[in-house]
């Protein structure tokens, strides 16, 4: 009987030990992050889930308007106001490129449409720690936008000073990542208009055997305006412009 007690005993002790770390392991995550690793990766990832919905509606916009959020030259077709790209009111002559840096645009275009957004959801995040009982200190510095190979990359140096239990820790290396073909798709628009700027045509087939992992589609309207879609095949993401250049009167 004793042997049993105390085999009892040592099973009892046991449980309270076990029970112990595991009230401390789950009262240690509601007083909040270990380290400032843990307060790195929450505020990258809300930021990111912040910022999400904006960029993907900008980046819509820009697919669906040739290159612009608000399209300066365009054609109205199927119910979208599509830029072109390349252009001439003149009969016979060449269109004249209207974008040259169109990368750049698109990108600076983007940033404009996203800034008020990316600087509420540093704000909102602030607020955010502050209902964890953090001390917050948000002092915003704007950002860059790159776009690169399938992403679209937000950098931001703005800086995040949290104080809590007299421990005061700072963050100020922001970087986003958005999946997005958007700049693999204005690549091949800036190629379809220099060659129609030169030649008056674009190389479709050829373009084609090179590089499969595009669908290039023309339409022509009943003015002999173009509306070119470039089509990246895996995603289906979908870049539409326009172009106007060699027309032959009506009658001719």
């Amino acid at each position: 009987m004793n042997k049993k007690g105390q085999v009892t005993i040592f099973i009892i002790f046991g449980i309270l030990v076990i029970a112990g770390i595991l009230a401390f392991f789950l009262l240690r995550a509601k007083i909040g992050p270990s380290s400032s690793g843990s307060i790195e990766q929450n505020s990258e990832s809300f930021l990111q889930t912040c910022i999400q919905d904006r960029v993907d509606e900008g980046i819509n916009s820009i697919m669906k308007q040739g290159g612009y959020i608000k399209p300066e030259i365009y054609i109205n077709w199927e119910g979208e106001n599509v830029s072109y790209l390349c252009y001439t009111a003149n009969y016979y002559r060449p269109c004249i490129n209207q974008e040259p840096v169109l990368i750049s645009h698109i990108k600076n275009d983007l940033k404009e449409y996203i800034a008020d957004d990316f600087e509420s959801c540093f704000a909102d995040y602030g607020k955010t720690l502050e209902q964890e009982n953090y001390a917050v200190q948000v002092n915003y510095k704007g950002f860059e936008l790159e776009l690169g190979n399938g992403k679209v990359i937000i950098t931001s140096d703005s800086e995040l000073i949290y104080t809590r239990s007299g421990e005061t820790s700072k963050f100020n290396s922001f970087r986003l990542i958005i999946p997005s073909h958007l700049y693999d798709l204005a690549t091949v628009a800036q190629e379809v208009t220099t060659q129609e700027a030169k030649y008056c045509n674009f190389e479709n087939v050829g373009f084609g055997l090179l590089y499969p992992q595009f669908k290039v589609n023309i339409f022509k309207s009943s003015s002999l305006d173009k509306i070119y879609t470039i089509i990246y095949k895996k995603s289906n993401e979908q870049f539409k412009f326009a172009v106007r250049g060699c027309v032959i009167p009506p009658g001719f």
